[in-house]
């Protein structure tokens, strides 16, 4: 290991990057023994796991807050006396398999939610960076056209980047009191829990918030709650929204159940080439176009759905809020 650090450090400089690896949560002690030897060599690094959510943790919210909790603890005990411990990175992270067992990206309003649920969990933790995969299904035709049907966790990560610009980072984040909150220390709870998260940071262009609503047996959606925001005060809002209506996916689910066009009866969402049969990849090609229109209709600001109450300091949102479902609002 020693030597693999001189080898990159002479190549590519001092400031160079190092961590011990991009360890899977569960090689806990052979991880912790070399983090505990060369805690010199990686000061002021990069510590980095992977984490995957999945069907043997059943899409909950403890599992992530274990594993990154899990790192955490383990650098602040290695770096207890250092002014500069090392960054923390979710080196790969994300959507795995469904219940079936079979890989799937879950691209519907069901993987943005929990991705997005998780993602904040690693952010309470101090977590730096997020690396995902593939954000899109690239799909070619016979005849030429290329088309990237975006992922729902996609849609996530673009309205997240709402909240950071050239004056606001992670550490400017201010994250939500709720009376769901997400549930970080029981699997067995967190299986069946709804949650209700977000954060909020003030940008250039005005107050940025992210909300999400998140239950692991929701998974088609049809649950909603009476939510309400209270945020300063403002003249205009934009607001921005993803549930199962307006996801891609769940609407090209809807469609290939409703024309007998699925490859699986399971009632889970894939890539579209594992996720359809022939005759559904046919439908889905012919309709392409009205496709991609409901995919740049998803991705457009909407009028908000509830009301707002207003005094001189302060403004309360109210709306009924879809589960799954994320959120964002730019108040100007």
């Amino acid at each position: 290991y020693d030597k693999a650090v001189a080898a990159v450090r002479g190549a590519f400089g001092a400031a160079a990057t190092i961590g011990p690896g991009n360890m899977p949560h569960g090689m806990n002690d052979s991880f912790a023994e070399l983090v505990a030897e060369h805690a010199n060599a990686t000061d002021g690094q990069v510590l980095a796991l992977s984490f995957y959510g999945g069907a043997p943790d059943g899409y909950n919210t403890e599992a992530p807050h274990r594993a990154m909790k899990w790192l955490r603890d383990l650098r602040d005990a290695a770096w207890a006396n250092s002014s500069s411990p090392p960054q923390l990175v979710a080196a790969e992270f994300g959507t795995l398999d469904a219940p079936s067992g079979k890989t799937s990206p879950e691209p519907g309003a069901f993987g943005a939610a929990w991705t997005v649920s998780a993602w904040l969990v690693g952010l309470a933790l101090d977590f730096d960076a997020f690396y995902r995969w593939t954000d899109s299904d690239d799909v070619d035709y016979a005849d030429g056209r290329k088309v990237a049907f975006l992922y729902g966790w996609a849609w996530a990560m673009a309205v997240a980047e709402l909240l950071f610009d050239e004056t606001s980072t992670t550490t400017s984040l201010e994250f939500l009191e709720t009376s769901l909150p997400i549930v970080i220390d029981d699997p067995a709870v967190a299986r069946n829990a709804t949650s209700v998260a977000g954060v909020t940071t003030s940008t250039a262009t005005g107050r940025v918030v992210l909300v999400v609503a998140y239950d692991p047996t929701a998974y088609f959606g049809g649950n909603a709650l009476d939510a309400s925001l209270i945020v300063p005060a403002f003249a205009n809002m934009t607001f921005y929204t993803l549930d199962t209506t307006n996801a891609l996916y769940d609407r090209l689910w809807r469609d290939l159940n409703a024309t007998g066009g699925l490859e699986h009866d399971d009632g889970h969402l894939y890539k579209l080439k594992k996720m359809a049969n022939d005759d559904g990849l046919d439908y889905v090609e012919a309709r392409l176009d009205e496709y991609l229109a409901f995919q740049n209709a998803s991705l457009a600001s909407a009028a908000f759905p509830g009301s707002v109450w207003r005094n001189d300091t302060h403004a309360r949102l109210s709306w009924e809020m879809a589960v799954p479902s994320v959120s964002a609002f730019v108040l100007r």
